[in-house]
């Protein structure tokens, strides 16, 4: 998926005992060309919205793109990120301070805040690297084939 602009969207889901991290990847014409989850440890939700961005980052830097262009729909994050705020506790600047040695090892990275409803595709893998893929309910209300003979036990 070698790309010369890459768009990715990033977003992250947190639960009682580990969280998902989702992304997105689109090219600049909007359309989408791959994706990635993974589970992650139990943390708070901006550390995963910041461990999100960091794995949108290693994945660019395996892509070599000539532009990264990185949407999350966590506007502190963005801010930080961007230097508009500080982030004040010790493991948010450490997350920080990751995300931006890892920028720096690409030629052009943008951050972008988004709202919640244009980062739904990242959202949805995220919630499932967190639950695990979703099965089909079975209709309880259709009769099940019977095999003449056959005595399950």
């Amino acid at each position: 998926m070698k790309r010369d602009v890459l768009h990715i969207y990033a977003d992250a889901a947190v639960g009682a005992h580990r969280a998902g991290l989702g992304l997105a990847f689109k090219d600049e014409r909007g359309w989408l060309v791959g994706w990635r989850m993974r589970p992650a440890q139990r943390m708070t939700n901006n550390e995963a919205e910041y461990h999100a961005v960091i794995f949108a980052l290693e994945q660019a830097l395996r892509l070599s793109p000539q532009e990264v262009h990185i949407f999350c729909d966590n506007r502190v994050i963005v801010e930080q990120l961007c230097g508009l705020c500080e982030a004040h506790a010790e493991s948010m600047q450490r997350l920080l301070q990751r995300a931006q040695e890892l920028a720096r090892r690409l030629a052009l990275v943008t951050f972008t805040y988004v709202p919640r409803e244009e980062n739904r595709l990242a959202d949805a893998l995220a919630n499932e690297a967190l639950l695990g893929p979703r099965r089909p309910v079975p209709n309880r209300s259709a009769t099940t084939p019977h095999r003449s003979g056959f005595h399950g036990g």
